[in-house]
């Protein structure tokens, strides 16, 4: 038996999934550096142990609302 490794997230209660190898690392949401002139989806860049990473907002590329982000850790 073969196993498919997802991903899996949810908008607006809806459920979404990438397959595992297409996603390089998963961090919880923290402040970023706004970039200007980016295509929409895209909301900045932030510094990850001194690698740079775009940081996009996949509720734009769905056409949902914004909502807005809590950086507060649980």
């Amino acid at each position: 038996m073969k196993f498919i490794k997802l991903v899996v997230f949810t908008l607006d209660n809806q459920k979404y999934a990438l397959h595992l190898s297409a996603v390089e690392t998963i961090i919880r949401a923290v402040e970023f550096t706004v970039l200007p002139k980016v295509p929409k989806i895209v909301n900045g860049i932030v510094n990850f142990h001194g690698k740079i990473i775009p940081i996009f907002n996949i509720r734009k590329r769905f056409n949902l609302p914004d909502k807005e982000t809590n950086l507060k850790v649980c």
